[in-house]
């Protein structure tokens, strides 16, 4: 719970930057200033942070009904340090994606991570050293944009192809200020302004895409060049 966006020493937010902010009581958790909470969040009494946020959640899900909104957690503790971590919590994830699956089948859901595991023996695995730097991103679009578009066609081309933090930022403007007002139809290229990526919901230009041509530093890069033992 330290804080995606202040962590480790990064300033965060002057003003609050949402309608509802959880961080201050994240902040209240992480420095104990009550006796409630601290007893509340203890293993006497089998309570995890991820189902507060959860509930969090909930409630703004429920909330402005018929208003269009945009809702983010980031669940830091929960796998971290361990590959097993996220495990005891899939009941709790199940029933709220069941809970809220009419609304969701008429939402863009995304789940991803911001790194994989750094330690423990998977990371001396191919796929393991792979995800340490490039962990999961999926995205689930609404029902009705599967059934009357061609947009799911156009993103399971472009997940063949290789992506950066910077498509995936520009996927997201595109949902929220392009292809509203055209009804999520339009799968041309453009460049949006000040924006170094290529939406993955439409036709991304037509050219070579590796670490080199997109600038991906090596400790992030997923190609498999062959590899050549060079004796001394």
């Amino acid at each position: 719970m330290k804080g995606t966006l202040n962590w480790p020493n990064c300033w965060g937010f002057k003003d609050q930057p949402t309608d509802h902010y959880m961080r201050p009581f994240q902040v209240a958790l992480e420095k104990e200033v009550s006796k409630a909470l601290k007893n509340t969040y203890s293993s006497k009494n089998c309570i995890e942070q991820h189902r507060d946020i959860l509930r969090y959640l909930q409630d703004f899900v429920d909330a402005y009904d018929g208003i269009p909104k945009m809702g983010w957690i980031w669940l830091s503790l929960l796998g971290h340090d361990h590959e097993s971590g996220v495990i005891r919590a899939d009941p709790d994830f199940l029933r709220f994606l069941l809970h809220n699956k009419k609304k969701l089948d008429d939402s863009f859901v995304i789940i991803l991570g911001d790194h994989g595991l750094r330690g423990g023996r998977v990371t001396h695995t191919d796929l393991g050293s792979l995800e340490v730097n490039n962990p999961l991103f999926s995205i689930s679009i609404p029902k009705k944009l599967r059934r009357e578009t061609d947009i799911l066609k156009t993103l399971q081309e472009n997940a063949a192809r290789l992506q950066t933090h910077f498509d995936i930022r520009a996927t997201l403007l595109d949902i929220l200020k392009y292809q509203p007002s055209v009804n999520y139809t339009d799968r041309e290229y453009i460049a949006m302004e000040g924006e170094y990526g290529s939406s993955l919901m439409r036709k991304q230009p037509d050219e070579e895409r590796t670490c080199k041509t997109l600038f991906i530093p090596l400790p992030y890069c997923t190609c498999r060049y062959p590899v050549k033992e060079v004796k001394r």
